[in-house]
């Protein structure tokens, strides 16, 4: 069989569909999504929508666990790799709104008294907006040393912030401070100690007050430790750069300790609930409109096109549809996609449990697009 002539087939099938009213339309989604999936062999697909003043429906494909065959439901809880950077982006725009920060801040006002401070790349020159879009210029921290080698021998490990910054000590920066974007996790740990210093408190309980509690996201917690109650398994590559592929949990322990994320993402989710963040945040729930509108200013991104922007904790990338705004995520075993596009007045979030972009045909956003088009466009 050509798997490729089929995916494509499935496209073609979706798209000639008639939008009818919402059962319909639930329908043809399942039938996509089941569709592409059997396609292209992947486990599981699960897509959340809203469109217009439709009430948000979720549809599943295919499986949690591949040797059981037990079917991935609308409320197991999957990682979301660096889409919650939306979060702490959002939380630092809370604390700017109370006077508790400024966003042209230096970072060294905030966590210049640790004594490796001045070995940090563009130390004197960080600004908080700089980490926020990530044009701070401080390499990748997971890339560098042997982190990779000791987060497989050492499972059990709970990594300290500042353990996890000590690998881009005395490292050459990517860029001046300001000077271009250059994406990078070790921004958000920085950040992230930043924000503790203000708030005096770990940045967990902040975000569940002011964010997860009001947008009703009861399925949305840090991932914390190996063991995830609800957290079902992921599919990891063939020459993951974690250096394991297959099953990420083993034996009920993930293979690794999701815990090294911490303000790099950290935190399982469901597509409703990523629905639900991403419609309130851009609605006005969370954040005055003059905040959102920074939020939503970005610098020049290349990184699913080159139109693509970064605003704060932020990607903004073009559509047929206009503009979209949210955040995609990888973590070794997952993919998620999350983005609104107020043009179309469409909510879309979709997570996968692999990380196989191989397996998928491409960039996660593609699936994103195919559904943007099929709520957007009458046949």
């Amino acid at each position: 069989m050509n798997i490729k002539k089929t995916f494509w087939g499935c496209l073609l099938v979706l798209f000639a569909l008639p939008a009818m009213g919402q059962n319909q339309q639930v329908a043809s989604i399942q039938f996509y999504l089941d569709s592409v999936r059997q396609a292209c062999g992947f486990p599981a697909i699960r897509a959340t929508v809203l469109s217009g003043n439709q009430a948000p429906v979720t549809v599943v494909s295919g499986y949690a666990n591949l040797e059981t065959k037990t079917p991935l439901k609308a409320n197991d809880l999957l990682l979301s790799g660096s889409t919650p950077k939306m979060f702490y982006a959002t939380l630092a725009l809370l604390l700017m709104e109370e006077g508790r920060l400024n966003l042209e801040d230096k970072l060294e006002k905030y966590i210049g008294e640790r004594a490796w401070y001045g070995r940090l790349p563009n130390a004197p020159d960080i600004t908080l907006r700089h980490l926020l879009n990530h044009t701070a210029g401080v390499p990748e921290y997971y890339e560098l040393g042997d982190f990779m080698k000791r987060l497989r021998e050492e499972p059990d490990n709970n990594w300290t912030l500042d353990a996890l910054v000590a690998y881009v000590l005395d490292q050459s920066p990517l860029n001046k401070a300001g000077e271009k974007f250059s994406y990078a996790d070790t921004h958000y740990l920085l950040l992230g100690m930043a924000l503790e210093k203000i708030l005096g408190d770990s940045v967990y309980p902040e975000i569940k007050r002011r964010i997860l509690k009001p947008l009703g996201m009861r399925h949305t917690k840090p991932s914390d430790s190996r063991r995830i109650k609800g957290l079902v398994c992921g599919y990891s590559m063939p020459n993951s750069p974690f250096g394991f592929s297959g099953a990420t949990i083993r034996d009920g322990l993930f293979v690794i300790n999701p815990q090294i994320e911490q303000m790099g993402g950290g935190y399982v989710s469901t597509t409703a609930d990523w629905v639900r963040f991403i419609h309130g945040l851009m609605n006005g729930k969370i954040l005055s409109a003059k905040s959102l509108e920074i939020m939503k200013t970005g610098v020049v991104a290349p990184i699913t096109s080159a139109e693509d922007q970064y605003g704060l904790g932020l990607q903004i990338r073009p559509s047929p549809k206009g503009t979209g705004f949210g955040h995609g995520g990888w973590f070794p075993g997952y993919l998620t996609e999350v983005e609104y596009f107020p043009e179309a007045g469409v909510a879309i979030a979709l997570q996968f449990n692999t990380d196989d972009v191989k397996q998928l045909r491409g960039h996660p956003r593609k699936y994103t697009l195919a559904l943007l088009k099929r709520l957007t466009e009458k046949w």
